[in-house]
């Protein structure tokens, strides 16, 4: 909760400067070392109870205009193409009507953009 409290705070003053601001990185980009190839296993129940709720509660009291996916792969899935993520959860279930890209370089194919995708930051 209090994640969720401060992020959404910094987003709500950088956005009232009439700046477009981005929340990152979705979800559950833990760690610099190896995050090209973290998999994050976790239970789906836990994931909404925990990393997810505090984007939703985010999102929900910030309406940031972008969101920015992470290296690291959650439940087997590259976040950046993680239809779940993306398609079902941050579009579909919280409705969210903002840009989605990837952090550098963290697309390996364009087949990313289905799942929900719609930038890739650098190479």
């Amino acid at each position: 909760m209090l994640s969720a409290v401060l992020a959404a705070e910094s987003l709500n003053g950088i956005q009232g400067k009439g700046v477009i601001s981005t929340l990152k990185h979705y979800s559950l980009n833990c760690n610099e070392t190896n995050r090209h190839w973290l998999d994050a296993i976790i239970d789906p129940t836990a994931h909404r109870e925990s990393d997810l709720l505090a984007f939703q509660i985010t999102i929900e009291r910030s309406h940031p205009g972008a969101l920015m996916t992470g290296y690291n792969k959650n439940n087997g899935d590259y976040a950046s193409g993680n239809t779940l993520l993306l398609r079902y959860i941050l579009k579909s279930a919280w409705g969210y009507p903002g840009w989605v890209k990837s952090d550098w370089g963290a697309i390996p194919n364009w087949e990313f953009a289905l799942a929900g995708l719609y930038q890739e930051s650098g190479i």
